[in-house]
């Protein structure tokens, strides 16, 4: 099991393969052999040098944990925790499915900040309100003359 985090979008080796040294962080969604554009970037893709990530496998097991503690005792709920290779979960009503959602880095408009000015660049798989909808109090995704 392993907490999806998500960061800014950008070119990542596709499954299988790994970066070597003289790679190089592409800025737009063109992206070279054996990569592909993720939304949902991972803060810890394989390199040839470390296939498998072992520093972040052992933070993860050793800090699991505290991490979900954290997740389900936090004020407001930022998403839940996937299995590896499930890609979605079940939305509410006016609600979308985002590998890099705006809820997970509070960042989300709401009926008491229509305009958020200051997010964070990490993000989690969650469920968003549409265009159109603001989050309320109560937690649903209504219209803003809905607030």
């Amino acid at each position: 099991m392993c907490i999806q985090m998500c960061m800014p979008a950008k070119c990542q080796c596709i499954e299988g393969t790994a970066r070597n040294a003289q790679a190089t962080v592409k800025q737009e969604q063109k992206c070279n052999q054996n990569e592909q554009w993720v939304e949902c970037a991972t803060a810890c893709e394989a390199s040839c040098d470390k296939p498998e990530d072992v520093y972040y496998k052992k933070m993860m097991n050793k800090f699991a944990v505290i991490f979900v503690v954290l997740i389900f005792t936090a004020e407001f709920a930022v998403g839940q925790l996937l299995w590896p290779g499930q890609q979605s979960m079940t939305c509410g009503e006016n609600e979308i499915f985002k590998q890099c959602a705006n809820k997970a880095n509070r960042c989300e408009p709401s009926c008491a900040v229509p305009k958020p000015m200051i997010c964070t660049l990490m993000c989690g798989q969650g469920c968003d309100c549409q265009d159109g909808f603001l989050r309320s109090q109560n937690g649903k995704c209504v219209r803003p003359n809905q607030c």
